[in-house]
């Protein structure tokens, strides 16, 4: 048997073991809101082995159903929902029209933190305080960032109405998806150049740049950028892609370091806004209906506000400051503590 197609004994022996431990609810659960990793129940159903299926045959047992059958992948606009993954489909029906098949968007995102109402609400301004020369740096950096984004974005001259503040929240989510896309390809191409693994950081880092690329997506919804803040975006990201870019080849320490700075910044730039909110000073912002596509993607209530949205992206921007200063602690070569569990 070839070494490629010959089942690891550690994975043919998990589904017993999955499968005991997984309540029965979990099968009948949408796979974006799920409390497990899709992943798992994906090493579920294709390493049970030969043996164990020869086993329920003996016993009586009835054909396990598949567990994807029950999950909306994707679904035809003319028949209603079709659950059957798409090229299952196009074996037996052809190749469909865009107008016959939608998928859904779960199907093509990578998976990410669903928050609950304590999550959310227990955020706090967490520092790190810089100790040394680089981190030292890293903090004056990410301030003087802050100094030209509340320049640029007329923060620090007038008080900002609800326009105002949604345009803030474009630029800053156009900028904040940068370094872990930068951060994932110097990885990935560093270990093609030395024959290694990157120990799981890469798999993080994409998430929490299409993380922040949702976020922005969320935010165009609510208002579509003009001329002038499409240049400054230009801008902005040619200078955070060529500087982030030559920092993590330097030092991938002070590159995860300032981006845990600029998160904690986030941070506080939310927690403003939300205190905004509440004090009643953006009504129209507060009076705007939640994008379709956020509380998908946060599986949040029908009647969710956009005090519900903004509460979790300020989490996933406390999450995404977490991982980057303990990535600033961590050798390069460790091993990734944040692996994929939600």
């Amino acid at each position: 048997m070839s070494l490629l197609t010959r089942p690891s004994p550690c994975l043919a022996a998990v589904p017993k073991a999955l499968s005991a431990a997984l309540p029965a609810t979990f099968y009948r659960s949408p796979l974006r809101c799920t409390a497990f990793h899709p992943l798992l129940v994906r090493r579920h159903l294709s390493t049970t082995s030969q043996t164990d299926k020869k086993a329920d045959e003996a016993e009586g047992a009835k054909p396990a159903k598949s567990v994807f059958s029950e999950f909306p992948f994707g679904y035809t606009a003319a028949q209603g929902g079709d659950t059957r993954h798409f090229r299952l489909r196009m074996k037996t029906e052809g190749v469909m029209s865009s107008d016959q098949w939608v998928p859904h968007p779960s199907e093509y995102r990578m998976h990410h933190p669903i928050w609950s109402d304590a999550d959310v609400e227990n955020v706090t301004l967490a520092h790190h305080p810089p100790e040394g020369f680089s981190e030292h740096l890293a903090s004056w950096t990410a301030l003087s960032l802050r100094a030209l984004y509340n320049t640029t974005t007329g923060y620090s001259f007038v008080t900002l109405k609800s326009s105002g503040w949604l345009r803030r929240m474009l630029v800053l989510e156009s900028i904040s998806a940068v370094p872990g896309i930068i951060g994932a390809m110097s990885r990935h191409l560093q270990c093609l150049r030395k024959f290694e693994s990157d120990q799981g950081w890469i798999h993080t880092l994409l998430e929490e740049s299409e993380n922040e690329r949702m976020h922005l997506m969320f935010v165009l919804d609510l208002k579509h950028p003009s001329v002038l803040t499409r240049i400054n975006i230009l801008a902005a990201q040619f200078v955070s892609i060529v500087g982030y870019g030559v920092s993590y080849l330097i030092s991938p320490r002070y590159s995860h370091r300032l981006a845990g700075y600029l998160n904690e910044e986030a941070v506080q730039t939310y927690t403003t806004l939300l205190n905004e909110l509440d004090s009643g000073k953006l009504p129209e912002l507060a009076s705007m209906s939640v994008p379709p596509a956020a509380r998908d993607y946060w599986c949040l209530a029908e009647n969710a506000t956009i005090k519900d949205v903004i509460l979790a992206m300020r989490a996933d921007e406390s999450y995404h400051r977490a991982v980057n200063h303990t990535f600033a602690r961590m050798k390069p070569g460790d091993e990734n503590p944040f692996l994929p569990k939600y």
